[in-house]
């Protein structure tokens, strides 16, 4: 995009994929060490983290590379967190992270 004259980009991060509910469903364990205090999967989270680090190293190679460009990472990961964590403390009662029990 940037050698077709695009000057400023926006990249997302990934987002809490251990607490989609897509993700609890596929990968559901009545192992409740998998889980944190949030009803999240840890192992999911970690990778997301992992893969958030790595896509932020390659996007300041990047700016190296092309420094009139303007490359912004987008945080999703951190700005969904408090979203699943308390999510009635942003209005929504109806959803809420699974409880493991």
């Amino acid at each position: 995009l940037i050698g077709l004259g695009a000057r400023t980009l926006m990249v997302p991060g990934n987002l809490p994929i251990g607490c989609s509910v897509i993700y609890l469903t596929i990968y559901e364990t009545i192992d409740k060490t998998q889980y944190d205090q949030f009803g999240c999967l840890k192992w999911l989270n970690e990778f997301g983290e992992y893969y958030n680090h790595k896509l932020q190293s390659e996007l300041d190679k990047l700016r190296v590379f092309h420094p009139r460009a303007n490359i912004i990472y987008a945080d999703y990961y951190n700005a969904a967190l408090p979203l699943y964590r308390d999510p009635t403390k942003f209005g929504n009662s109806t959803f809420s992270t699974p409880v493991v029990i």
